[in-house]
């Protein structure tokens, strides 16, 4: 989790804990990095005895063309062992991709054009 390298995942697991409500965490599945059964195992460890749901969105194209969602099936295999392991989950379908209008693509589609636009500068 990015949120880590600022707060450990052990003082960020106990404000979850102390929260006097559900918890809505967000996973962003990428193919081949973070959407094996050993992550799900992870992820269900780190949620054991916690009051969370976990949102599972499958990576909408941005930035980085090398980077992309897993395939739907792995996607919902994801779901099933965090399911299994007793962690409600729900599987987020994108919507607006094509437009670039999708979770992530608006922010990474600004930073593409900073970045173009000062590569430029002389």
């Amino acid at each position: 989790m990015p949120v880590a390298r600022k707060w450990p995942l052990e003082q960020l697991r106990a404000a979850i804990a102390s929260a006097p409500r559900t918890v809505l965490l967000q996973w962003t599945l990428i193919d081949g990095v973070n959407d094996s059964q050993t992550d799900a195992d992870a992820l269900a460890r780190f949620c054991g005895g916690l009051d969370v749901r976990v949102n599972l969105i499958p990576l909408n194209p941005g930035p980085v063309p090398e980077q992309r969602a897993p395939p739907l099936d792995r996607c919902r295999a994801f779901q099933k062992w965090l399911a299994d392991a007793g962690v409600r989950t729900l599987l987020r379908m994108p919507h607006g991709q094509q437009v670039g209008g999708a979770c992530g693509q608006l922010a990474g589609q600004k930073r593409r054009q900073r970045a173009d636009s000062t590569a430029a500068l002389p």
